[in-house]
């Protein structure tokens, strides 16, 4: 993905370029002098217009030249800084085959495009301010539609884009969102900004940007009327961290294309407030989407704390919108590496592909009661590895391993080295020397015992321990960096006996030494398997690693760029759902 992203980046560069190219040749070769020049007032006459554009001096002629560049490379970034946010239109394109080549992370391209468009919009704002400084005529700054309309603009500009940057972490972010819709009021302005009597060598702005404010209003009128719809009885099922949120969904919902994210709004929390969530599929009805919300902001903490327990109340959801997951189906193996909350759009991925693909997943985590909700709700892919960090401080007991699981599962205490993993698990898959359905079906540890349901805590060396557990459709395994830790987890353990919600289930805890352990030759991706990366490093880039890709969801800045340099190095894309608006 992040190739993808550059080329579309390229594209707008590209565009960017090409229309510098074209107004200094116009400039330079083809603008037909004005009809007139009034140094005093410092207005030109074109085309029976008057413009503040009265350049006298070599300097004053480079800071008009740069300002009138800055404004060119400037037109497509504005176009797309737009486009790229109406949600029905990007929907609607998705269905279409423009989508294969248009980019799915449309977030990523309009932080590319609102950077442009504020840097640019500087330069050419201080520009003009200098050069009518140094012809001591500054009330041209607002004795003029040009700039009037351009202090509206940089205004509007400053509220949209610095609360999105420099003081990020200082705002909430309902109040970040508020000054984004500033955006009105930079588009009404720039209809304004350049008459339409200077075509062809400007003016465009009242086109351009008319019909962008036309269409984000018929986009947004869209999303409101015709994909948007109320779910009276939504279930609220309270946790201590969060909310899990089930909705029955219409079908005309279920039906349109496979987005993996809604804006939910809760008129009883507050009327006028969207948020955007990751949605998946309750693996038990199909109809039923479901939401989970951790209660880290000021919403969802106000929206727990109204919910004292499991209850049902109304809710409206809009969308589903498409999401860089949607690229999922593009490959036939997957790693997905979520951290806390994140998992959710990789659950999604996992209930509606697990049956034709081989995906892997790596998820941390460090609030244990989401880890437990999650592995006793969720549908994990049974040929795939499903690597669970666990980094919390609460220790791993009895009640969060009483779990049953679809799927084989390790647990592994400590954070994941991605620079070793994603190679290791390309190698495991690859090299077909560490799958993961002959892990869990090796003969030494069938040979345990035979009971329907076995745990075993198997001591793997001095660094590591591996805790599993078995039946015909649950493995979950727990390793951790802390021998102590888990030697003392394993003695409490096997003085336990677990209980279950089953009475035909029977359980017994057995101990393997070290002895045995060593006895097993299989790799595994989270130990150190040697040549693994030069085996990747040397795999086929036009025929294996394009079935490849990687999806990342979550908020962890570290993550997001250690799987970006793993994916510059080995070649495999990447996609990355952050929501960090």
């Amino acid at each position: 993905m992040y190739a993808t992203i550059f080329l579309k980046h390229r594209l707008v560069k590209f565009l960017q370029i090409s229309l510098v190219f074209y107004i200094c040749i116009y400039m330079f070769c083809f603008e037909a002098k004005p009809e007139s020049v009034d140094t005093e007032t410092g207005f030109i006459v074109t085309n029976g217009t008057e413009r503040p554009l009265v350049a006298t001096t070599a300097f004053q002629k480079t800071c008009l030249v740069v300002a009138r560049i800055t404004a060119w490379y400037m037109y497509p970034p504005l176009v797309v800084v737009f486009v790229s946010k109406f949600r029905a239109t990007t929907s609607f394109f998705a269905h279409t085959p423009l989508s294969m080549y248009l980019p799915t992370d449309t977030h990523q391209l309009h932080v590319y495009c609102g950077s442009a468009i504020f840097y640019a919009s500087l330069i050419h704002t201080i520009c003009h301010f200098i050069r009518y400084a140094a012809q001591s005529h500054l009330e041209l700054i607002v004795n003029n539609k040009s700039g009037l309309s351009g202090c509206f603009v940089v205004v509007a500009l400053l509220l949209i884009c610095i609360p999105m940057t420099f003081v990020r972490d200082r705002l909430k972010y309902e109040m970040r969102k508020i000054l984004h819709y500033f955006f009105i009021v930079f588009l009404v302005a720039m209809c304004f900004h350049a008459p339409m009597s200077s075509l062809p060598y400007s003016g465009y702005c009242t086109i351009i940007f008319a019909a962008l404010l036309v269409w984000y209003i018929i986009d947004a009128s869209y999303c409101t009327c015709f994909m948007t719809e109320k779910i009276q009885s939504t279930k609220f099922h309270v946790l201590s961290n969060g909310l899990q949120v089930t909705m029955r969904v219409s079908d005309a919902f279920k039906n349109r294309t496979q987005g993996k994210y809604v804006y939910i709004c809760l008129p009883w929390v507050a009327k006028n407030q969207w948020h955007a969530f990751s949605v998946f599929e309750n693996p038990e009805d199909e109809q039923e989407r479901q939401i989970f919300m951790s209660a880290v902001g000021d919403w969802t903490k106000k929206t727990h704390d109204i919910l004292q327990r499991d209850t049902q109340r109304p809710a409206w959801i809009q969308g589903p919108f498409p999401s860089p997951f949607n690229n999922s189906d593009s490959y036939d193996n997957m790693i997905i590496v979520a951290s806390g909350i994140g998992i959710t759009p990789a659950l999604s991925v996992i209930q509606t592909q697990y049956q034709f693909k081989r995906i892997n997943l790596i998820w941390t985590v460090k609030d244990i009661e989401l880890l437990v909700f999650f592995l006793n709700h969720a549908t994990f892919d049974d040929d795939g590895w499903n690597l669970i960090f666990y980094t919390g401080k609460e220790p791993l007991d009895q009640h969060c391993l009483d779990i049953m699981a679809s799927a084989d599962v390790c647990i592994i205490c400590g954070r994941p080295d991605l620079d070793q993993l994603v190679p290791n698990l390309i190698y495991c898959v690859e090299s077909k020397k560490g799958l993961p359905e002959k892990y869990f079906a090796r003969e030494d540890i069938e040979a345990v015992g035979h009971t329907t349901l076995r745990d075993s805590v198997l001591s793997a060396d001095k660094a590591s321990t591996l805790f599993r557990r078995k039946s015909s459709l649950c493995n979950v395994s727990i390793l951790s960096n802390e021998n102590r830790e888990m030697e003392q987890f394993a003695a409490s353990f096997n003085n336990k006996s677990l209980s279950s919600n089953s009475s035909s289930f029977q359980r017994s805890s057995v101990f393997i030494d070290q002895e045995h352990m060593q006895n097993i030759d299989f790799d595994v991706p989270w130990d150190y398997i040697p040549g693994a990366e030069d085996f990747v490093d040397n795999l086929c880039t036009d025929i294996i690693l394009p079935n490849w890709g990687m999806m990342y969801c979550g908020g962890a800045r570290g993550i997001k760029k250690s799987l970006k340099d793993i994916s510059n190095k080995i070649g495999v894309d990447l996609y990355v759902e952050s929501f960090d608006w």
